[in-house]
C-alpha cells in the first residue's frame, strides 16, 4: 500500500513539472512575440513584408 502511494506522488510530482515547464514556454513564447510585433509596430513593417522563409525561422525558434 505504501509502494502504491509513493508511485502515485511521483507520478503527481511529475505531471505538475511538466505542466509548470510548458507554462514557463509558453509565457517566454508569449514575450517573444510580443517584443517581434514591438519591433515591427515601431518600424511600420506589416507581416505581409515579412518573407515566409524568416516566418518559418522564426517559428522553428520558438
Amino acid at each position: 500500500m505504501e509502494m502504491q502511494a509513493l508511485k502515485t506522488r511521483s507520478l503527481l510530482l511529475v505531471f505538475m513539472l511538466l505542466l509548470s515547464t510548458n507554462s514557463v514556454e509558453e509565457r517566454a513564447k508569449s514575450e517573444l512575440e510580443t517584443k517581434l510585433l514591438r519591433k515591427l509596430n515601431n518600424k511600420s513593417v506589416s507581416t505581409a513584408q515579412i518573407p515566409a522563409e524568416t516566418k518559418e525561422q522564426i517559428e522553428i525558434e520558438l
